[in-house]
Formats: structure tokens, sequence, C-alpha cells
């Protein structure tokens, strides 16, 4: 199956008495290995539609698929396992624990989902750390890191179970330039080297030029579909 990521005609109202249509019959399949953005002005639609795709929300109507299985069919304990082992989540604020140290909160999501961390999960996460070129700041208080470092913790900890899917969510919005540039790249790097599926909520169109595919959300629809050739 060439698809990671599907939703078909997906619906997202709030409110009762008076009604919001987030999202307004969505229909769209995301690639296994494809690095993607999604653009739009605030109240476009497109972080309600990164939350169904995440399971984080319930759409109204429609439903997702994600690697062929529909998360409307999924219980709660099984959203919960889908979550920590198929997707990463990255965001605007990192929401790294600043008790513990880098390690620490790279190993959480991993022990989470598995009780505890075995020999080889903990060499894959210095790996990880070395890519990111912070294996010497692993030990120390993620406060004691800069913005930017602490984002590529939060990268690191996203990669970590090895998901299907990096979902990011404005992950350069609190960065100057040069640390977005870094950003990117490593993301980019990532999705080259391990064959992750990234789709990149972002309102920096110097961010999603970069990407094969954008997508612009307008009123809770699809405005645009733009996939680049190489």
């Amino acid at each position: 199956m060439d698809n990671v990521v599907k939703t078909n005609s997906l619906e997202k109202i709030y409110g009762t008495t008076i009604k919001t249509h987030a999202l307004r019959g969505i229909n769209l399949e995301i690639k296994k290995g494809t690095f993607n953005a999604i653009i739009g002005q605030s109240g476009s639609g497109k972080s309600t539609l990164l939350n169904m795709i995440g399971a984080l929300d319930k759409p109204t109507r429609g439903y997702i698929e994600i690697d062929g299985e529909r998360t409307d069919k999924m219980n709660s304990r099984q959203l919960s396992k889908l979550r920590n082992r198929k997707i990463g989540f990255i965001f605007q604020f990192h929401y790294l624990l600043p008790e513990f140290s880098s390690i620490e909160n790279i190993l959480i999501p991993h022990r989470i989902a598995f009780s505890k961390a075995n020999k080889d999960i903990v060499r894959f996460a210095n790996e990880l750390l070395d890519e990111v070129n912070l294996l010497n700041e692993k030990d120390k208080n993620i406060t004691k890191l800069s913005g930017g470092q602490q984002q590529r913790i939060a990268i690191v900890r996203a990669l970590l179970n090895k998901p299907s899917i990096i979902l990011a969510d404005e992950p350069t919005g609190n960065l100057d330039s040069e640390n977005t540039e870094i950003i990117y790249k490593l993301m980019r790097n990532f999705n080259k080297k391990y064959g992750i599926t990234f789709i990149i909520v972002t309102h920096d169109r110097n961010v999603a030029q970069m990407t094969d595919r954008i997508i612009e959300i307008k009123d809770g629809v699809i405005n645009m579909d733009l996939l680049k050739t190489a």
C-alpha cells in the first residue's frame, strides 16, 4: 500500500447552537516516505486536520486511515497504541519536561509504551543525538539548552519509536532563521534516511517551498494541492 494516510470526506464541526465548520469534506492521500507541507491562514483548519490525522481529535463525519486501518474503528486503548508506535509529534512548543535531562526526555515515550528502555533503544537514542550534534549534551537538564537545541531534542524524541509518520505543527515557529534552516535540514535528512513520512503545518512559506508537496487549506477545504517535480 502506497498511502500511509487517507482521509475520506472528513468533516469537523465545533459547537451545537452556533456551529463552526473547521473541515468541510477533506479527501486527502499522503504517500509513504514523502515530505509534505500544509499551509493556510490562522483558522483555516490546517491544525485541525493535523489533529485528526494524529488521532488527537475525532471527526464529526468521514474517516481516516493510517497504514490502511480506520481510526474510527479503534477504541481509546488502540488509538493510544497507534499514536505511540506509528505517529511521532513535533510541536511549536516542544513540551519537554523541565525536571529531566535530554536523554530522559527522549526516552519517555518509549518507556510509556514498553515500560523500560533496553540497550538497543538507548543506543539508537545516542545515535540520533549524535546526528543532531547533541550527544555531549544528553545528560544536561533540558532547561540548560537553547530553544533550537530543545527543538532538536523534540525531533529525536519523535523519531525514537521509528514511527511511520511525523506530524509537525509549526515546528520552527519560535526559532530564528538560522535555527529554522537547521531544523528543516534535520527533518529532511531523517525523511530520506529512515523513509518516515513528514506532514508539516507551517505559516513559513520558505519552509513550505522546501517540501515535496504543498497542500493549502482555506475555509476548511483544500484550496491548492501542489506536487512538485524534481
